[in-house]
C-alpha cells in the first residue's frame, strides 16, 4: 500500500488560476519547499485518502514550523503539544492551543476546571463557563445553589430561582414560609398561599378559624364555613342551636326562650303543647287552652265531641247545637225525630215536613196531610177551603170522578170517548180487539206495533198481525233479522246469543260488560266473565270495591262491621279487623260474633271479661250464690273468678259466697232488761217492716193478675173471669220465717231469676223496641216466679209447709 501523501499548494500572484503544489509524506510538514518532520507528540490520527477511499493509515500532521503539531494527543497542547492538560479535565483532554478543558470532571468548573463547584450544588457537577449550579440540593437557592432556604421550608426546600418555599413546617405560610397560621388552625395547618386554616380547632370556625362555634353546639362543634352546629346542647335545637328545643307539640318546632310552644302542632292543646285533643275532634284539631274541639267528627256533637248526633241525622250535626244537618229518608225536624206523613210520595219531604215529591193519590196540602175526599179522584188541590179534583183514577172521569169510562179505556174524557186504550184494544170506546200479541192498532187487521219479542207481518191478504222473533230478539223487522236483543243476550249479524252466566250485557260469549248486583265484571287473560261480590257486598265494581253493602257492615269491601268499637275509625278497612275492640257482647276481628253468655268478652278468643249480672266463671256459665244480695244500683254481685259475694250476705248467711246458713237453733244471752226493751222495739219494727213487704207482694200479684186478664182479652177477645188455675200457693215463706229462719235457697233464685227478668223488660221498654212478644216474655217470666206448680212441690217437706201457709 503506498505511503499517504499530503499535497500543499499556493496561489501565484498576478496569475489567474496559477498555483504551485508540493507533495509532503505523511508525518511531515511542507516549509519553505522543504518537507520536515512533525514532532513526535504530534497525534497520529486516521485520514481519508479520497472521499471514495476508505483505507485509514497512521499518520503524523504538525504546522508549518515542524514544531507546532497540528493535532497533539490527549492530555497534551500548546506548542509542540509539550504542555500537560489540567489534571481536573476529564479523559477528553483540553484545546490543543488555549490548553482549556473541554469538559470538567465533576465538581469542577472554569476554563482550566480549576475552580470548584458550589457546595449547594445537587450532585457533583455545576456549569463549566459560570459555575452555577443546574439543580440545588434541599436546603439551598440561588444560580450557584449558595444561598441557604428560608427557615420555616419543609424538607422539600425552596426554589432554586426565587427562593420560594415548595412547602411550609407544619404552623407557617407565605412565599418564604415567614409567616405564623392563625392560632385556631388545627394540626393541620393552614393553606400555603393565603394562609386559611385546613380545618379548625373544636369550638372555632371560619376560613381564619377566627370565630367560635354557637356557645350551645355540643363537643363536635360547627361547620368550618357557615358556623352551623354538628349537633346541639340538651335543650337547644336550630341551625345555630340559638332556639329553646321545644317541650311539647309546638308548631314548626317553634317555641319561646322558656321551652314553651308559640303555637300548638294540630291536634294538641295545653300550655306545653302535649295533650291530644279528643279523638272525635278528628283532623279539625281543637283550642289549646279549653281543649274544645274547632270541629267534630261526622256523627259528634258537644265542645269536644263525646256526644253521638241522634241515629237519623245524616252528615252529622251542629257541634254546638246537636241539629242535624240533613236526615234520613222519610223523617225531617232539627233532629230528625219526625216522621214525613206516608202521604208524601217516595216518603220524601223537607226540613219542614213539607213534601218535595208531590203526594200519592187521594191527598193534598204542602204536607199531603189533607185527603182529597172525593172518591176515584188521584190527584186533587186545595182552593180555599175547599178540594178540587184535577186527576181521577182510571178509569174514572167527570168533575167529581163518579163515572166510569168505557170497559177497556185507560184514560177517558167521557163516556163516548177513549182517550187511550188498553194495550189490546181500539176504537173510539176501545171496544175492537186488537189481533193477537198486538198492543198497538187501528182496526181489528191491522196492527201497527206489536209485543216486544213479536213483530208486524202480513198473515194474509188483509190481514197484518204479530210473528214471533227468534230467541233473545227483543225487536226484529223479521224471524231472522234482529235489530235489538233482551238484557243478556248480545247482537251480532241480526242475531241474538245468550251472555255468560248472571252477565246483563256483554258483547261477546266471553266479554262481559255489566253483571246482576251480586256480581262484577271480572277481566281476565281469556275474556272477561261475572265474579261474586264479598259476603257483606249487595253490589260491587271489583272484589276489593263495593258499592252497596249489607246491612250492618260498611267500607271499600264492606268488611267493618258495625259491631267495631268507634265505627269505621275503629276499624282497618283493608283487612277488617277492628282496631279499636269490638262494642259490649261481641268478639271476634271483625267483631262479628256474639259472646254469648258474657258481658263483655276478649275480642281474640271470645273468653269472657266481665259476666251479666248474676252469673260468674271463666264462661259465666256459673251462678252467682243466692245468698249474695243485690247491689243497689243492679251492678254484678258476685266476682267473676271466684264466685264470692261482692255484696253483704242475705239474712241468715254467711261466708265468701254467703252460701253457708246460719243455725236459727242457737240460742241467745239474755241481756239486762233495757238490752230486752230495746231488742222488743226492734224487732216490732222489723216484723211491720215484714208485714208491709207481704202485703206489697199480694197486691203486685194482684195487679199482675189484672194485666194478664187484660191481656187474654186484648189477644182473644174474650172476657177472662177467672185467673189461671194453680195447683199449690207459690213458695213464699210465712212472715215468722222471714223474721226467724234462712230464706228458702228455692224462692231466692226464683226471685233473682225475676229481678233478671224485670231489668231486662226495663231496659228493652226504655230502648222503644219492646214488641207485644217482649211483654209477653216478661210478663210469663214473672209470673213463673209465683205460679210454677213443679217448682213448689218439688223442694222440700219443710218448703211446701211455708208454701202452704198463710
Amino acid at each position: 500500500m503506498p505511503d499517504l501523501v499530503r499535497r500543499y499548494c499556493y496561489y501565484l500572484l498576478g496569475e489567474v488560476n496559477a498555483r504551485l503544489c508540493f507533495d509532503c509524506p505523511a508525518g511531515q510538514r511542507l516549509k519553505y519547499g522543504t518537507c520536515y518532520t512533525c514532532h513526535n507528540s504530534c497525534t497520529i490520527t486516521p485520514y481519508k485518502v479520497s472521499s471514495r477511499s476508505v483505507t485509514v493509515l497512521q499518520s503524523r500532521f504538525c504546522d508549518s514550523d515542524a514544531q507546532d503539531c497540528y493535532r497533539c494527543t490527549k492530555g497534551t497542547y500548546g506548542m509542540g503539544c509539550g504542555s500537560q492538560c489540567d489534571g481536573r479535565c476529564d479523559s477528553n483532554g483540553c484545546g490543543e492551543y488555549s490548553g482549556n478543558c473541554f469538559r470538567c470532571d465533576d465538581g469542577y468548573w472554569g476554563d482550566t476546571c480549576s475552580s470548584t463547584c458550589p457546595v449547594g450544588c445537587s450532585g457533583t457537577r455545576c456549569d463549566q463557563v459560570t459555575g452555577s449550579c443546574n439543580v440545588c440540593k434541599s436546603g439551598w437557592t440561588g444560580d450557584r445553589c449558595d444561598v441557604a432556604c428560608p427557615s420555616h421550608c419543609d424538607d422539600q426546600g425552596c426554589d432554586k430561582t426565587s427562593g420560594t418555599c415548595v412547602a411550609c413546617v407544619a404552623g407557617r405560610y407565605g412565599g418564604t414560609c415567614t409567616n405564623g397560621c392563625p392560632p385556631y388552625c388545627d394540626d393541620q395547618g393552614c393553606d400555603r398561599v393565603t394562609g386559611s386554616c385546613v380545618t379548625c380547632d373544636s369550638g372555632w370556625y371560619g376560613y381564619y378559624c377566627e370565630y367560635p362555634c354557637p356557645s350551645n353546639c355540643d363537643f363536635l362543634g360547627c361547620h368550618k364555613y357557615i358556623g352551623n352546629c354538628f349537633s346541639c346542647q340538651a335543650g337547644w335545637t336550630g341551625p345555630r342551636c340559638d332556639t329553646r328545643l321545644c317541650t311539647g307539640h309546638c308548631l314548626d318546632d317553634t317555641c319561646d326562650t322558656s321551652g314553651l310552644c308559640i303555637n300548638c302542632s294540630h291536634g294538641y292543646w295545653g300550655p306545653q303543647c302535649s295533650e291530644k285533643c279528643d279523638t272525635h275532634c278528628g283532623g279539625n284539631g281543637c283550642d289549646r287552652e279549653t281543649a274544645v274541639c274547632t270541629g267534630c267528627d261526622t256523627g259528634r256533637h258537644g265542645a269536644r265531641c263525646h256526644d253521638v248526633c241522634v241515629q237519623n241525622c245524616v252528615g252529622g250535626c251542629g257541634q254546638y247545637n246537636a241539629i242535624c244537618n240533613d236526615c234520613n229518608v222519610g223523617l225531617y225536624g232539627d233532629f230528625c225525630n219526625l216522621a214525613c206523613t206516608f202521604n208524601c210520595n217516595s216518603n220524601l219531604c223537607s226540613r219542614n215536613g213539607t213534601c218535595t215529591d208531590g203526594c200519592v193519590e187521594g191527598w193534598t196540602a204542602p204536607m199531603c196531610d189533607r185527603q182529597c175526599g172525593i172518591e176515584h179522584c188521584s190527584r186533587c188541590r186545595e182552593s180555599g177551603e175547599t178540594v178540587v179534583c184535577v186527576q181521577c183514577d182510571s178509569p174514572y172521569t167527570g168533575s167529581d170522578c163518579s163515572r166510569r169510562c168505557p170497559e177497556n179505556c185507560e184514560s177517558c174524557t167521557s163516556l163516548s170517548e177513549c182517550t187511550e186504550c188498553k194495550s189490546g184494544f181500539h176504537g173510539e170506546t176501545c171496544d175492537g180487539v186488537c189481533p193477537d200479541h198486538c198492543i198497538d192498532c187501528t182496526s181489528g187487521t191491522d196492527c201497527g206495533r206489536c209485543e216486544d219479542g213479536w213483530y208486524t207481518t202480513a198473515l194474509g191478504s188483509s190481514i197484518r198481525g204479530c210473528s214471533q222473533c227468534s230467541e233473545g230478539c227483543m225487536n226484529c223487522t223479521s224471524g231472522t233479522t234482529c235489530e235489538e236483543c233482551y238484557r243478556g243476550w248480545f247482537y251480532r249479524n241480526y242475531k241474538c246469543s245468550k251472555c255468560p252466566s248472571q252477565c246483563l250485557l256483554c258483547s261477546d260469549h266471553a266479554l262481559c260488560q255489566r253483571c246482576e248486583p251480586g256480581w262484577y265484571v271480572d277481566i281476565t287473560p281469556s275474556g272477561s266473565q261475572c265474579a261474586t261480590c264479598t259476603d257483606q257486598c249487595t253490589d260491587c265494581d271489583s272484589m276489593d270495591d263495593c258499592t252497596t253493602c249489607q246491612r250492618g257492615w260498611a267500607g271499600p269491601r264492606c268488611q267493618c262491621s258495625e259491631n267495631c268499637d268507634g265505627g269505621l275509625q275503629g276499624c282497618d278497612q283493608n283487612t277488617g279487623r277492628c282496631t279499636a275492640g269490638c262494642v259490649e257482647n261481641y268478639y271476634g276481628d271483625s267483631c262479628d260474633v256474639q259472646c254469648d253468655v258474657c258481658l263483655t268478652c276478649n275480642q281474640s278468643t271470645g273468653v269472657c271479661t266481665s259476666c251479666r249480672h248474676g252469673y260468674f266463671g271463666l264462661q259465666c256459665n256459673e251462678t252467682c250464690s243466692w245468698g249474695c244480695s243485690e247491689s243497689p244500683d243492679g251492678e254484678v254481685n258476685c266476682d267473676m273468678r271466684s264466685g264470692r259475694c261482692l255484696t253483704p250476705c242475705v239474712t241468715g248467711y254467711r261466708g265468701d259466697t254467703c252460701s253457708d246458713a246460719i243455725d236459727s237453733s242457737i240460742g241467745v244471752d239474755e241481756g239486762p232488761v233495757v238490752g230486752a226493751a230495746v231488742g222488743g222495739l226492734f224487732g216490732g219494727l222489723v216484723l211491720a217492716a215484714v208485714v208491709a213487704v207481704v202485703l206489697a207482694y199480694f197486691w203486685r200479684r194482684s195487679r199482675k193478675s189484672g194485666q194478664r186478664n187484660r191481656h187474654h182479652e186484648e189477644q182473644t177477645g174474650e172476657i177472662a173471669t177467672q185467673p189461671p188455675e194453680v195447683a199449690e200457693s207459690p213458695p213464699y215463706p210465712s212472715t215468722y220465717e222471714v223474721m226467724t229462719g234462712p230464706i228458702n235457697p228455692q224462692y231466692e233464685r226464683l226471685r233473682r231469676q225475676s229481678n233478671d227478668k224485670d231489668s231486662e223488660y226495663q231496659s228493652i221498654r226504655k230502648s222503644g223496641a219492646l214488641t207485644d212478644d217482649d211483654n209477653n216474655y216478661v210478663n210469663d217470666g214473672e209470673s213463673q216466679m209465683y205460679e210454677n206448680e213443679d217448682v213448689a212441690v218439688t223442694i222440700s217437706d219443710a218448703d211446701r209447709q211455708y208454701a202452704n201457709s198463710p
